[in-house]
Parts: C-alpha cells; structure tokens; sequence
C-alpha cells in the first residue's frame, strides 16, 4: 500500500437508532463519509498535504471523487509508462 490510493466511501450516514433524533443527522446522511489514504510519496508534499486539508472543509459529490480518480488515474499513465 505503500504506493496506492484508498478511497473509503459511504452512501449514506447512520439511519437508525437514537443519532438520528440528534440535529446534524440530516447533514451526515446527506453528506456521507469519504476518507482517503495517499501513497507514501504524496504524504511526505507539504503542499499537497495543505491544499488536502482545505479541501476536506468542503463540500463534494459522487461527481467530484469520480474526476479525482480519472486524474489520478491519468497521472499515473504517464508516469509509469
């Protein structure tokens, strides 16, 4: 894993149990867990790491995690090939 991307993803937040009477139940079922691991490469750049940390503060679609796996996919054809 040293090298590789993981992408941990929920379509939904929790719909059961007493979590959902709280009021940002709707925000997390709306808004669903995405959690993401870079290679060892990508941890050690300062500034990839910055621009990471003020993107976590937004919001983003299924759209947007999909465009990020075409560059990342387009990034490492031309590198490795």
């Amino acid at each position: 894993l040293k090298n590789s991307f993981v992408f941990l993803m929920a379509d939904h937040g929790t719909r059961y149990g007493a979590v959902t009477e709280e009021p940002l139940a709707k925000y997390e079922d709306f808004n669903p867990t995405l959690m993401v691991t870079l290679p060892e490469s990508l941890r050690k750049d300062e500034k990839f790491r910055e621009v990471l940390r003020e993107n976590a503060k937004e919001l983003i679609s299924h759209h947007d995690v999909y465009a990020s796996l075409q560059d990342i996919v387009w990034v490492r054809k031309q590198t490795f090939c």
